[in-house]
C-alpha cells in the first residue's frame, strides 16, 4: 500500500453475481404481472358504468301491476299459505 493511499480510495471490486435463475426470473415476471392484474381488476371494478338503456312501453306499467297481482293470486292459492298467515298473527 502506497503511504498516502487510504483503503477507501482503492476499493477491492465485488465479486461478480452470478446470473439469476430461470425461475427466479419467471417468478419475478409473474410477481409483476399479478400485481398489475390486480390493480386492472380494481380499476374496471371501481370505474363508473354508464346507466343502461331501457325502453319501456306505455302500457308496460300496468302489464307489471297484472302480472304481480296474478303472483299474489296464486300464492294465496297454496295449501301452506293459510298457516304462515296464521302463525304470524299469534
Amino acid at each position: 500500500m502506497n503511504p498516502g493511499s487510504t483503503p477507501a480510495a482503492n476499493p477491492t471490486p465485488a465479486p461478480p453475481k452470478p446470473p439469476a435463475s430461470v425461475w427466479r426470473k419467471a417468478w419475478r415476471v409473474f410477481y409483476w404481472l399479478s400485481i398489475l392484474a390486480g390493480a386492472w381488476t380494481l380499476v374496471l371494478m371501481l370505474r363508473r358504468a354508464p346507466a343502461p338503456q331501457v325502453s319501456v312501453s306505455p302500457p308496460g306499467g300496468a302489464q307489471r301491476g297484472d302480472k304481480a297481482g296474478g303472483a299474489r293470486g296464486a300464492l294465496g292459492a297454496l295449501p301452506h299459505a293459510g298457516r304462515a298467515a296464521a302463525n304470524r298473527s299469534e
